[in-house]
């Protein structure tokens, strides 16, 4: 298999096999052509079951479409929402019966940027996740984390940056503070 010299980006892959990319059309002339493509889909497909027990069980955080997130709730997963704008902060907690926890981060994505997630937080590792799927027309990011990883951890902030990465190099989107309270405190 040659490589391909135009790959499509993993969030458009993600997008496209959810249903939810404009340009769905185009992608399918190119995953027709595109053995390498091809194959991304292939493997998404062959690990999409397991991923959804997993997240469906509150066992794996992840960056989630709202069109799979609202999935899961019609399927009985019980979700608490928080939602930050750019520079704002959010107090936040989970509840003893939520699966899992999403916060929505909005922000201005521009077209064909790859949008990455950098997250610290102080009782856990820093991270950052890269080429994360975005709602672009809604403007939005969802990271879901399991209720039960964050159920037992004291009250702590946790920092989060949202970076643009392209051609003109990488730009900040937005920085968004989360304060966790443990549900023993009171629901926020």
């Amino acid at each position: 298999m040659s490589e391909c010299a135009a790959p499509i980006p993993l969030a458009s892959v993600v997008d496209y096999w959810l249903g939810e990319h404009p340009e769905a059309g185009e992608l399918e002339e190119h995953l027709m052509a595109c053995a390498t493509c091809s194959a991304t889909v292939e493997r998404l497909a062959a690990i999409a079951g397991g991923v959804r027990k997993l997240v469906s069980r509150g066992r794996l955080p992840l960056v989630l479409t709202p069109t799979l997130l609202a999935r899961l709730e019609e399927d009985g997963v019980r979700i608490r929402h928080h939602r930050v704008d750019p520079g704002g902060r959010t107090a936040c907690t989970v509840g003893p019966e939520d699966d899992l926890v999403s916060v929505c981060l909005t922000g201005s994505f521009r077209p064909g940027e790859r949008v990455d997630v950098m997250i610290a937080d102080a009782p856990a590792v820093s991270r950052r996740l890269e080429d994360v799927p975005v709602d672009r027309e809604r403007g939005q990011i969802i990271l879901v984390e399991p209720g039960s990883t964050i159920r037992p951890l004291p009250a702590h902030m946790v920092t989060i940056v949202v970076r643009g990465v392209g051609d003109e190099g990488e730009r900040t989107i937005g920085e968004y503070t989360l304060e966790h309270r443990p549900w023993a405190d009171g629901p926020d």
